[in-house]
């Protein structure tokens, strides 16, 4: 699995992840972000999904359309479909992690 390229920062905002164009959407948290994505994590197990999502970053009420990543228990992770350009400004470079062996 190919490592990000931008480090995330925390982030703990409150998004609606709506599951279907037009419909009612699930409260969860953008634990951290950058501007070509993010993780959100659930209350309960993150939901099925196909991999084209939404999600609602609130209160500013700002829809953002991505691809889903990853997925695992209550996480999962998504790509912006275009970068978010208020973001762009303090991303960095992630710095790779050590391998312990």
């Amino acid at each position: 699995m190919p490592r990000r390229k931008i480090h995330r920062r925390k982030s703990f905002k409150t998004v609606r992840y709506i599951q279907s164009v037009g419909g009612a959407g699930i409260e969860c948290t953008m634990v951290d972000m950058h501007s070509e994505g993010a993780r959100l994590k659930f209350k309960g197990p993150a939901p099925e999904t196909a991999s084209d999502v939404e999600i609602m970053i609130l209160p500013e009420l700002i829809p953002v359309r991505a691809t889903l990543a990853w997925k695992d228990k209550n996480e999962m992770g998504i790509t912006f479909r275009r970068p978010l350009e208020y973001l762009r400004k303090s991303d960095h470079p992630a710095v790779p992690r050590a391998v312990s062996g």
